[in-house]
């Protein structure tokens, strides 16, 4: 497969086309920028936000799960890092 033509498979299916034209407007307004340099910074994006979605799911299962008897006073849990 070419570049050209593996180009042209992606513009075939339409999240993809969106994802190209969305990568390729990015470019343009960030002073010509490659499509493939938009596109990795659009993914990373996406990632980062996936990340913090996961990391706020987890938070809010441990608040579920919090009681104030389980919880360790600073003093002690200092302690448990500094022995680390």
């Amino acid at each position: 497969m070419t570049a050209s033509s593996g180009l042209k498979s992606l513009r075939d299916s339409s999240n993809a086309h969106r994802l190209l034209k969305a990568a390729e407007k990015l470019g343009k307004r960030r002073k010509g920028r490659s499509i493939s340099t938009a596109a990795r910074d659009l993914m990373k994006e996406a990632l980062a936000d996936l990340e913090g979605a996961f990391w706020t799911e987890m938070a809010e299962e441990r608040e579920k799960s919090f009681t104030q008897k389980k919880a360790l006073p600073q003093k002690k849990l200092w302690k448990k890092q500094a022995a680390l």
